[in-house]
This record gives structure tokens, sequence and C-alpha cells, in this order.
């Protein structure tokens, strides 16, 4: 097991992208993750391989920016990461997001399990609503709403 937060492999036939956490940190900002998922559908394109497994199992979510861009290259169509009346947290991702060069339009299969939270459960019902690829494990700990596990104290 790796203790990288984002890595991938490629194969004769398809390739694996594994994404344990949308959270930034210290050496692995916003722009090293989004950099990474250009690079990964640059190579994915290049190499004409039409058979992706992402795996996402234990992502306990981060930051939209980071999960709204690995959406962008797996939508069929440019759409909004977030509903027009949400809170304007993240400015932009009520808009339709951009078509990437390299967007991906082969078969995708997610891995996912109880230890999906926050983004990772936006990304997931993304995914899910928009029939984008075939989800494997059993039901993420989250959905379209913020899902982190806390509790509201009055």
């Amino acid at each position: 097991s790796s203790n990288k937060l984002f890595e991938s492999e490629y194969h004769d036939d398809y390739a694996v992208l594994t994404v344990r956490s949308f959270n930034p940190n210290s050496r692995n900002t916003i722009e090293d993750y989004n950099g990474f998922f250009d690079e990964f559908f640059k190579e994915l394109s290049q190499k004409g391989i039409t058979e992706l497994i992402l795996d996402v199992r234990g992502n306990s979510g981060g930051d939209p920016k980071i999960s709204s861009h690995l959406f962008s290259y797996l939508q069929k169509e440019p759409q909004p990461y977030f509903a027009s009346e949400s809170p304007n947290y993240y400015p932009g991702l009520e808009d339709p997001l951009p078509m990437p060069e390299n967007n991906y339009m082969g078969n995708l299969y997610t891995l996912i399990d109880g230890g999906c939270f926050s983004s990772a459960g936006h990304f997931l019902s993304l995914l899910k609503y928009h029939e984008i690829g075939t989800m494997i494990g059993v039901e993420s700990g989250a959905h379209y709403v913020c899902t982190d596990s806390s509790r509201d104290r009055t």
C-alpha cells in the first residue's frame, strides 16, 4: 500500500488512477493534483487506452477545485460541479466545467467504499447522476450534500 495521495499505472490495455484524497497540503498543492490529472489524461490519450479503473476507496474528500478538475476529464459534455443555488464558496463551479483537451470517453470503472466522504461524495454523485462509468464496491459514506461525519452541536 502506498502513502501517495495520487498515482497512476499503465498496462497494455487499461490504466489505473488512484486518488486517495482530494485534500491539498504542503507537498501536494491544488496545482500539483490538477497538473497530475492533466498529464495522466494526456498520456491516456496518447496511448489510446480506453479502459480506466479509478480507485477512490478511502478518499475522505478535500477541495472541490481538485475533484471538479478530475470530473471535467470524465464528463461527456460541459456540466456544472455545483448546482446554481449552492452557496458560492467556490466561484465558477456553478458554471459548466470546460471540456479539457484530453477528455476521456472510454470505459470507466470506479472503485468505491464507505470511506468516501465530502468532496468524494460530490464527485461520485455526479458520476452516478450523469451515468458515467460503472461503480464497483459498497455504498460511499457521502452523497451530493457534503457529508463529513460531523455532528452539529447547539
